[in-house]
């Protein structure tokens, strides 16, 4: 399996006898087949089941966040685990935003084996897809995860500190490796205003294969990053990142799926200087 789910179900399989849920899961499992052209083994364990809702159930379409904020910081982890020597998976998303005079919202990665939320303050949900009041992709502090985060509004990717020393950042010199997070711009036009009162909306998405990392934009056509990092850990959970963000915004889950989108331009990573 190339995916890991994380997010946990209600209270009705909590409290139903193992028959009924078994009878649940199994109706679940086979809609969820039918609806994905694939044939159910007759025999799935109950533990089997589970793990299929649950995973199209967190990967499916869906609002991450929205509303109107004024100077948040958060790191958003989604409910699933990416194996990055798996099959290939790109991971789609519509990001709006208006009167965003401090940056856009970002997405990107962490590395969920670290033991990234002692020792904060979480909102949300406890366990993984709790919220972090802090955006770990600026990080300087090498007990914090490795945390990549693309904007791609004007094509800016931030990195914690821990990046340089968990993974092979393309374009990165021996010189620019002291203990601080990173930053790199590619070489985008901006796409839209992030200060304009009315929301602008973008799709955005990036592609996990053979252990690389790739960003893209939708702008009529899909446009690449290139490879902005090789070497991953074994399995990076996807996130939303917020930095003192201000105004509306709203962002979507819109697909994850192993087809890498058709390019017409691909761009080059040329260096990474130290953030702030």
């Amino acid at each position: 399996m190339s995916f890991v789910p994380l997010c946990r179900h209600g209270l009705m399989l909590a409290t139903c006898s193992p028959e009924i849920r078994l009878v649940v899961l199994r109706c679940a499992a086979e809609q969820l087949a039918l609806q994905k052209g694939m044939e159910l083994r007759a025999a799935l364990p109950q533990n089997a089941l589970l793990k299929l809702v649950s995973l199209a159930r967190a990967t499916s379409k869906q609002c991450l966040l929205r509303g109107r904020m004024k100077g948040c910081s958060l790191t958003k982890p989604l409910d699933f685990v990416i194996d990055t020597r798996g099959t290939p998976r790109f991971v789609e998303f519509r990001i709006k935003f208006g009167r965003a005079f401090n940056g856009t919202p970002a997405i990107g990665f962490l590395d969920p084996s670290t033991s990234w939320q002692d020792g904060y303050h979480c909102l949300g949900c406890t366990g993984m897809s709790s919220k972090l009041e802090l955006d770990l992709s600026r990080s300087r502090c090498t007990e914090h995860p490795l945390a990549i985060a693309f904007h791609p509004n004007d094509g800016r990717i931030l990195a914690s500190c821990r990046a340089s020393l968990d993974c092979e950042l393309q374009g990165l010199e021996e010189s620019t490796r002291p203990g601080r997070s990173l930053q790199t711009k590619l070489n985008w036009k901006q796409l839209a205003d992030e200060g304009r009162r009315q929301p602008s909306s973008l799709r955005a998405g990036f592609m996990i294969k053979d252990n690389c990392l790739e960003a893209f934009r939708h702008e009529g056509h899909w446009i690449s990053s290139g490879v902005i990092c090789r070497k991953l850990p074994q399995q990076l959970q996807p996130c939303i990142f917020l930095f003192h963000f201000v105004g509306f915004a709203e962002v979507t889950l819109l697909e994850v799926s192993d087809a890498q989108p058709a390019t017409y331009e691909t761009s080059n990573i040329s260096g990474w200087t130290c953030w702030p």
